[in-house]
């Protein structure tokens, strides 16, 4: 959006005509399973990873790049695990920074609280993300995360630093929490409120704030302005 409204600056004479166009996600593949299913998928991977079925899951999807600063996500969820000894981190992903990211679990002894789950494909990201408790992202640099909005249209409520578009996508208070700072005891209370509050972070308010950002209802809106430019 920063992008749009530099080029609508820049052209002030057709800045109508310039259009915020998101990522899209699929909704045939990244949607809420039933209820019956959820269990099942939770009763299946806590029984392959011998979970205690008190464990709540916290799910990060994305690279292993700097960006996406893990240290910050680590002292995090150092900090919740404290607070709640039922918590596990779910990393879904890979890249350069892998050994790093090991190295800092070490160092904060969280080697039996983190699962380093490595590349996986989009249905079973899906399958996960439905038995997760929220997604957390505390990114220092971000576009527009499609890690993010696939496990929000399964359910998931969300605690974001903000940055990029996530703070966009996120409505606080409402399908999660946007907390920007690079404080690990803010995100950490976020992230313990989002989890004791299902209640309030309903999964039907996380699949509210991604319904615009699904492949469909972005095209029909292209189209239309298609339309409108075309016989203007």
């Amino acid at each position: 959006r920063e992008g749009l409204a530099f080029y609508r600056r820049r052209f002030p004479e057709w800045k109508e005509k310039f259009q915020f166009l998101p990522t899209g996600l699929n909704r045939h593949i990244f949607y809420r399973r039933t209820p019956d299913r959820i269990q099942a998928l939770r009763g299946r991977f806590y029984a392959r990873h011998r979970l205690n079925p008190q464990t709540k899951l916290i799910l990060f999807v994305g690279r292993f790049v700097e960006p996406k600063n893990f240290p910050l996500l680590v002292k995090t969820f150092r900090i919740s695990h404290r607070l709640d000894h039922n918590l596990k981190l779910l990393l879904i992903g890979e890249g350069p920074l892998k050994r790093t990211i090991r190295s800092l679990i070490r160092e904060h002894n969280l080697q039996h609280e983190v699962l380093l789950l490595g590349r996986r494909d989009q249905e079973e990201i899906a399958r996960i993300a439905n038995i997760c408790s929220v997604f957390i992202s505390t990114s220092a640099f971000e576009g527009m995360p499609i890690s993010l909005l696939e496990a929000m249209n399964c359910g998931l409520p969300a605690v974001v630093t903000g940055a990029g578009e996530t703070g966009n996508v996120v409505e606080d208070g409402f399908s999660g929490r946007v907390v920007p700072t690079d404080e690990p005891e803010k995100l950490a209370a976020a992230v313990e409120e989002v989890i004791a509050r299902p209640d309030l972070y309903l999964p039907a308010n996380a699949i509210a704030s991604a319904k615009p950002y699904i492949v469909d209802n972005i095209l029909s809106g292209v189209y239309s302005f298609q339309r409108m430019v075309r016989y203007e």
